[in-house]
This record gives C-alpha cells, sequence and structure tokens, in this order.
C-alpha cells in the first residue's frame, strides 16, 4: 500500500527531484508536495508540475522557522483530513569547508541549522499532520502508508 499523501523538502535537484520524479510513477499516491527554497527557478519540478496534477510546489526554506509556518499552513490546505502519510526531509546543503581550511564556525553553524535543525523543526511542525493520517489508516503496522518521517542524508551532507 503506498502512500496517500507526501511531502518532499530540497526537491528542486539531485536526491530530491529524483524522488519526486519516482514517486510520481506511484499512481496510488494522491498528493504530492515538492518543497524548494526557489520554486521560481525549479524549472524541471515546474514542468513535472505542468504535467501531473497530483504535483504541488511550495517554496520553504527548511532554515526559517516563519517560512516552515507558511509552508505547514499551505500543505494543510492541501491534504486536508487526510493528514501526512510520508514526510521526506531531503533538504541539506553541502558548503565548501574542509578541516584543512582555517576555521569558519559561522559556515558550520550554517550547515548544521540547515540539515540537522532544519530536519528536526521540520518534523515537529508536521508531526500533527503525520498523527491525523496515522489515525486514518487502519492496523498498527509501522509503515510510509500509514505515517513516516524519512531523514536523507549524505557524507557530503556535512563535509
Amino acid at each position: 500500500m503506498s502512500p496517500r499523501t507526501v511531502f518532499i523538502t530540497g526537491s528542486n535537484r539531485g536526491i530530491g527531484l529524483g524522488l519526486v520524479r519516482e514517486l510520481l510513477k506511484d499512481k496510488e499516491i494522491e498528493t504530492l508536495i515538492a518543497g524548494a527554497r526557489n520554486i521560481d527557478a525549479a524549472k524541471d519540478l515546474q514542468d513535472l508540475a505542468k504535467s501531473d496534477s497530483r504535483l504541488h510546489l511550495i517554496s520553504v526554506d527548511v532554515s526559517c522557522d516563519e517560512s516552515l509556518q507558511k509552508a505547514l499552513k499551505e500543505i494543510e490546505g492541501l491534504v486536508d483530513d487526510r493528514g501526512l502519510n510520508l514526510l521526506i526531509n531531503n533538504a541539506a546543503i553541502c558548503p565548501p569547508y574542509r578541516t584543512i581550511d582555517p576555521p569558519n564556525r559561522a559556515v558550520v553553524l550554517e550547515c548544521l541549522n540547515v540539515n540537522a535543525v532544519g530536519a528536526l523543526v521540520t518534523a515537529q511542525l508536521f508531526l500533527p499532520l503525520l498523527r491525523k493520517a496515522a489515525a486514518h489508516t487502519p492496523g498498527s503496522t509501522f509503515s510510509a502508508s500509514k505515517a513516516a518521517i524519512l531523514n536523507v542524508g549524505s557524507d557530503s551532507g556535512f563535509a
């Protein structure tokens, strides 16, 4: 069984865009929401949205609480009482930073803020929508079709 409603952060390129493309192949998904900091520049996402009405694009910056709150309100309107079955925290940055470079606390803190704190705060804010979806899905199994959070990471997420 597939999730009915999905939200992916950092969907404008790379893994996030790939996930959007793959999830659109699943006809059981009713609402797929792709988030990115700059939706206007996300041409690939815009093209996909034009060809599939299930795909909704929203602007979201996971390092900005105001942006996350705005995204939450938009997504609440899209999923209604169904809630959110799957949250994929994919948004991340990979700033150029090597241990042989001079220390730069600001770069390290920005990376942690986006890659770790951003995922945590996003999960906290969207938890009520996940609980709503879980309440509407029968059974006690743990799965993305009921409600789940998937945190995507890579070894380049914090170099």
